[in-house]
């Protein structure tokens, strides 16, 4: 099928839409290869009987003049039918080109190429795993193969060609081992893609694996470095006075005054004997913030104490490892003995992935990333499943592969990638985790008897800290899970006929199904009559219920309570049930067909699915028994009256003392700092959500128990590197239907956009504001001409993300969820756009519930949490433009509030003094942000 001199014609069109009994090709571009070479090139417009819809037009730069003089396809089709036969079809997205060209012969009368075709998508998501993104222009970007002109069939030819030799190079680079996996598993691939894998491993010349490679049941796994408790080297005398720090970090750094504060306050903490008052230090960015707590850390460890980094997502825990340690390391001239630690969800378990190659499924997508986890395998030293970009919205069988706890009994020992982090970390001088984890495990066996914490992202600590105190029933995710694995019972009994102890475990586990399931129902019934049934008004029981509750007057103990404990005695046995059944049927395998065998599989998902569930009510029912969330506040949610089923508990916990007291108890010493933590420049408000009161005394501004405060100034010029503009001619916000709003905010992106070449992100307070800007912008010249990315419309969260991270012309609408976790120094971002002033709605249920716990507490809602919380939010938004000393932004405010009421001027203090906060109409914002990026 594929001979020593094969061509290959690398193939793309641009047609006039995806529907090939109705589009028309409107430009042919193929590059062909030979020997790993392009030996021939052809690009040629082609003129269609059908008009080229301006979308078209915007995406390709093709019209209709373009094409006028152009042969049709009638004329020239013929030729590249010649051309391509004979030859192997290789296209980015194979079963779109393919077919497409196939139709447009038949309908000149030609018979459809018979020849072997290829996808460069499956084979860049095989051979490139942890690529974010598959599409040409990433690719290319990734491989530093210049793409000239996206979207024209002769440049994504030429592109596609390269990466097809490029990927060619890697498959023959793959040990034989996985080859010959990747052969087993690959005929469910697109067309021939399968068979082209399988010719490659048959001319492979077999050589032994490389030192840095070692094999282990048949998988092929990197080397991981040997975990050893190293102690550092001494470091001498700790820099403290400014001639010292400058004589380490120069030429390399550059010395600033406010980071050498930040070192010594924390070096004080550190170092002291006996235990120290919390210390929270405010460092925005660009004062050194990462560098300024891990020089200090170096030094505590020295002296035995082991250090606990704590920072906001995972990603973050990945950048501090790989930029930040070896920067200090490199600085001070050692090594320590640093552990990255994650919940046991992120990393791949190695014994379930192994079990699941011994029963291919017949499922393309299963297969396809069973065949990218293979070659991820061979370069990742971790397990982090996070490295393969895959989305939160993950499938059942990915959810299957995730590690759920140590594994004492793994058949890989210590390459078991949980096994190893966790022995890591118990070994580790310095250990980096995410606020999630610590929280969830506060007192995990990996902290020393002497140890500090220190939690970076602080503000992102206090939103999970307020995450980790909310409690919720998730019902609709049992029901879910139960529907499904009832829908396979009779099915999954049928085959277990005789089979003992198995089909009694099945069955015992669907007895304890109904019992969670008929328990649920009994608490909706309860909660439904004692609050909703007579107190909704006939008017609203159409739309979605979300009402507060006093628990007060319900006969817990009698009505909650006893539903509670038969739950959790089911929700602890059933999984255990479940999977006793599965491992002994595994162990059968040979007794079942494909089939039968793909149900194991699906089952084994659906307990994974379970338990993670369960983790979730449990805390739930915890809390619950408990008796202390009496005086906090409830939540009822139902999708609409007649529907008991949907209907949802959520216990809110406002009072945090406890967990951080907790917390803080495990340490000798804690540290926290972020980049916006005080509220007209004092740190009360933090330290109220933290749950203590804020005191002052004579010496130093303290709570109690007491904190130490420190602000840090910041190095940036905002005088010059930043503007914000709050647009005087905004409607007014009260005033105006959401109709007119996306209205004006399109009106102001197609006036202001075109003056930024960066990405541009949009912020709002509500999503469905965000639907109906997205629908009016993407229908104009400025949103044709920019990737359009809106939450909840065009992908998950984590995929809006990324594409805005990699896409140089994205243009992002989303909530106040994106006030944080986006990175974007130089002119990456030169633009935010902050429609309404970030407060939050008090009509959420777990606002209003928050603000009555505040009035019971003798609070104003308004001035001690809405007004701080949303003034921070602000100072957020604006802090994702300025990341670096070179850049330049501008923040465009679409509410008058900020400037003409007295709290939007409490909020613009919160903003670094420095910056020029004007006021001005759309005409003159139009002119002003034109010269201020014109002067760049």
């Amino acid at each position: 099928m594929f001979e020593q001199h094969q061509i290959f014609s690398i193939v793309d069109l641009e047609t006039t839409g995806t529907k090939r009994n109705e589009d028309q090709i409107i430009q042919f571009g193929c590059a062909q290869v030979q020997h790993g070479k392009v030996v021939n090139t052809i690009s040629q417009n082609i003129q269609p009987t059908i008009a080229i819809p301006p979308a078209i037009t915007d995406l390709t730069g093709i019209n209709q003049a373009q094409v006028r003089e152009a042969p049709t396809f009638a004329e020239i089709g013929p030729a590249l039918h010649n051309m391509l036969m004979d030859t192997v079809f290789v296209a980015h997205n194979v079963n779109f080109d393919f077919p497409f060209i196939n139709h447009a012969f038949e309908s000149i009368g030609l018979p459809a190429l018979d020849i072997p075709a290829i996808d460069t998508v499956e084979l860049a998501q095989i051979l490139l795993p942890t690529a974010v993104s598959f599409k040409l222009q990433d690719l290319s970007s990734l491989l530093s193969i210049t793409h000239k002109n996206p979207h024209h069939a002769d440049s994504d030819a030429i592109v596609t060609a390269k990466l097809f030799i490029t990927l060619t190079k890697r498959l023959r680079q793959l040990p034989g081992a996985v080859l010959d996996e990747l052969v087993r598993l690959g005929d469910l691939l697109s067309q021939q893609t399968g068979k082209y894998i399988q010719s490659i491993r048959d001319n492979q010349k077999r050589v032994p694996l490389p030192n840095y490679l070692h094999e282990t049941h048949g998988i092929i796994l990197r080397n991981k470095p040997q975990v050893t408790s190293r102690s550092l080297k001494p470091l001498g005398t700790y820099p403290k006075s400014p001639a010292a720090k400058k004589k380490l970090l120069l030429p390399i750094l550059e010395y600033r005054s406010s980071q050498a504060k930040m070192m010594n306050q924390l070096h004080d903490l550190l170092s002291s004997q006996a235990s120290r008052l919390p210390l929270i230090i405010e460092a925005p960015t660009g004062s050194g913030k990462t560098l300024g707590y891990l020089l200090p850390s170096y030094f505590a460890m020295e002296t035995g104490q082991q250090v606990v980094i704590s920072t906001a997502t995972t990603v973050l825990q990945n950048q501090l490892r790989d930029q930040g340690i070896p920067l200090v390391e490199e600085l001070l001239g050692t090594k320590a003995a640093v552990a990255l630690i994650k919940s046991a969800r992120h990393y791949l378990d190695l014994d379930v992935f192994w079990q699941t190659l011994q029963l291919p499924s017949m499922n393309r997508p299963t297969r396809l990333l069973q065949m990218r986890i293979l070659v991820w395998l061979t370069m990742t030293k971790t397990g982090d499943l996070s490295e393969l970009q895959l989305t939160k919205n993950r499938s059942h069988f990915l959810n299957r592969l995730v590690t759920t706890e140590v594994n004492a009994k793994s058949e890989f020992g210590n390459d078991n990638f949980y096994n190893y982090a966790v022995l890591q970390a118990q070994n580790a001088e310095l250990i980096i985790t995410n606020h999630a984890f610590l929280l969830h495990h506060e007192a995990f066996d990996s902290i020393k008897t002497h140890s500090a914490l220190i939690i970076d992202e602080a503000d992102a600590f206090i939103d999970q800290l307020e995450h980790f105190n909310k409690f919720n029933t998730n019902f609709k995710q049992f029901i879910e899970i139960s529907r499904d694995l009832q829908s396979v019972k009779s099915q999954l009994q049928s085959k277990l006929t005789d089979i003992y102890p198995a089909v009694s475990k099945i069955n015992r586990a669907y007895d304890q199904l109904e019992q969670i399931q008929t328990q649920i129902n009994a608490l909706q019934q309860v909660f439904f009559a004692s609050y909703i049934e007579d107190n909704v008004p006939r008017a609203k029981r159409s739309t979605p219920i979300d009402i507060t509750i006093d628990l007060h007057n319900l006969d817990i103990e009698t009505y909650i309570k006893p539903p509670l404990a038969i739950m959790a005695t089911a929700i602890q046995k059933l999984p255990v049930n479940f999977v006793q059944a599965l491992n002994q049927l595994t162990n059968m395998q040979a007794h079942f067909d494909k089939a039968t065998q793909n149900l194991f599989d699906r089952v084994y998902s659906l307990i994974g699915d379970f338990v993670t569930a369960a983790q979730q009510l449990q805390r739930f029912i915890a809390i619950f028994n408990s008796g202390t969330f009496i005086d906090q506040g409830t939540i009822l949610s139902m999708r609409q009256y007649t529907d008991v089923k949907s209907l949802e508990i959520a216990v809110e916990n406002f009072d945090n003392q406890k967990t951080v007291a907790k917390l803080f108890a495990a340490f000798d010493h804690v540290a926290l700092t972020g980049a916006t933590l005080t509220f007209n420049h004092r740190f009360d408000y933090f330290i109220s959500r933290l749950g203590y009161e804020f005191q002052k005394t004579d010496t130093l501004q303290t709570a109690e128990p007491a904190f130490k405060t420190l602000k840090v100034a910041s190095a940036f010029d905002f005088a010059n590197q930043a503007k914000l503009i709050t647009l005087t001619d905004s409607p007014d916000i009260k005033q105006t239907n959401n109709s007119y709003l996306a209205d004006y905010i399109t009106t102001v992106l197609n006036q202001i956009g075109t003056y930024t070449d960066g990405k541009v992100l949009v912020l709002f307070n509500a999503l469905d504001l965000v639907k109906q800007t997205y629908y009016i912008l993407k229908d104009t010249p400025f949103g044709r001409q920019r990737e359009l990315l809106a939450q909840g419309i065009t992908g998950s969260n984590e995929k809006l993300l990324k594409r805005f991270m990699i896409n140089d012309q994205a243009l992002l609408l989303g909530s106040n969820a994106f006030l944080t976790g986006i990175d974007l120094p130089g002119d990456m971002l030169q633009l935010v756009i902050m429609t309404r002033l970030p407060f939050e709605s008090p009509d959420q249920p777990e606002v209003r519930l928050r603000y009555d716990w505040l009035k019971r507490h003798g609070k104003n809602p308004f001035r001690t949490d809405a007004l701080p919380r949303a003034a921070m939010h602000l100072n957020q938004g604006f802090g994702r433009l300025i990341r670096t000393k070179t850049d330049r932004g501008i923040m465009l405010v679409l509410d008058t509030r900020l400037n003409s009421t007295h709290y939007g001027q409490q909020m613009l203090r919160s903003l670094p003094k420095s910056l020029p906060v004007l006021a001005m109409p759309l005409h003159e914002a139009v002119a002003t942000i034109h010269n201020f990026f014109a002067r760049s």
